[in-house]
């Protein structure tokens, strides 16, 4: 046989590798969350300014944050909805949700005709009845769309930031505040 050579890695000090792997495991924890925590609140704005106030089409938005246990009537705002419209969204609402992949379809029969037409967003309130609106100017989910996505990207990067702090502390990454979208 021939002469070889031998090379040893390691981490300085040895228990570097504990302290990583307890983050990393972190991550793998809190991430989805905060993506769930983005999608709540993302949420929260359509249903806090959209144009329709009977309950049908908002709550059609509900199942996904029930289903986590999610409170947002705080985005309500304490309007009066009929119960029996509720109940007909909440049954139109559908989502699938794993890790980093939220999907949340809202069914109910007059949403997207209404977004393309009068926008689902708007400062003129929308009456409930035949789509009365005091102002046809009005804003499309899709042209909120940018600004959600951006959104999303500025919580990702302070989860990062968080994650970078407990990495270099050997510590724990601390819960994420997560504020309202256009508050940040």
């Amino acid at each position: 046989m021939g002469s070889g050579m031998t090379v040893e890695l390691k981490i300085d000090p040895p228990d570097g590798t504990a302290g990583m792997q307890n983050v990393l495991a972190q991550v793998e924890d809190r991430g989805p969350m905060v993506h769930l925590k983005w999608v709540f609140r993302v949420m929260e704005y359509v249903v806090k300014y959209s144009r329709v106030r009977t309950g049908r089409s908002r709550a059609a938005w509900f199942p996904l944050m029930d289903y986590y246990g999610y409170n947002y009537q705080r985005s309500l705002g304490g309007q009066r909805v009929e119960p029996s419209a509720v109940a007909d969204g909440y049954a139109q609402g559908y989502f699938e949700s794993i890790p980093f992949l939220t999907t949340i379809m809202n069914n109910v029969d007059y949403v997207d005709p209404m977004n393309r037409r009068f926008g689902l967003f708007g400062f003129a309130a929308m009456t409930s009845g035949k789509m009365k609106l005091a102002s046809s100017d009005g804003i499309r989910f899709e042209e909120k769309i940018p600004v959600f996505e951006q959104y999303g990207v500025d919580i990702w990067n302070d989860f990062l930031e968080l994650t970078r702090q407990a990495f270099e502390k050997g510590g724990d990454i601390p819960d994420q505040d997560v504020p309202p979208p256009m508050q940040m």
